[in-house]
């Protein structure tokens, strides 16, 4: 849910900031190319696990919200803005990963679909958090957004590469 509130206010947070365009020209295109890290992070979650895949994704969301929540230059923005799109690429990515793992392939279609419902409803929530921010609250909603992704991410996380671990003996399989 925070992470579609990032994509939604990161225009106008970015104005507020005195940004001229700038940043957000260089959102769009750091957004799209973080795809080319793929590779790289898959490789990380075959060798270390999706817990530690996934908790590299936490983090990394989650600090991209207390920098957007920072009154740093706009060039140090630009690594809140790098750590948003790489992080975001990994959590979506293991999610898909993750059901797989979890469940098998057999109804793979059906979860994954359950799974994106359930977040699609979840992330009708970032319109209130919009709102808030629209109306120059941005900061409090940044700092309690990256929070939350770490609190709840995190314990998910140590979690999953616990459970990984004593199914597999192994992080993955």
């Amino acid at each position: 849910m925070p992470l579609q509130y990032y994509v939604a206010t990161i225009g106008f947070q970015m104005e507020r900031k005195g940004d001229t365009g700038r940043n957000i020209n260089l959102y769009a295109i750091i957004y799209a190319a973080s795809a080319v890290f793929a590779p790289l992070l898959g490789k990380i979650a075959d060798v270390a696990g999706l817990g530690v895949g996934q908790a590299i994704g936490t983090i990394l969301t989650s600090a991209s919200f207390f920098v957007l929540a920072s009154d740093w230059s706009l060039d140090a923005h630009v690594s809140g803005i790098v750590f948003y799109g790489i992080g975001r690429m990994i959590v979506y990515g293991m999610f898909f990963t993750n059901v797989g793992k979890r469940f098998g392939y057999t109804h793979f279609g059906t979860l994954a679909g359950l799974g994106l419902f359930i977040s699609a409803v979840v992330s009708l929530l970032q319109y209130p958090l919009i709102t808030l921010a629209a109306d120059g609250n941005e900061k409090i909603v940044n700092y309690a957004s990256g929070s939350v992704i770490a609190l709840l991410g995190l314990p998910y996380c140590f979690w999953l590469g616990r459970r990984e671990r004593s199914l597999d003996g192994k992080p993955t399989g």
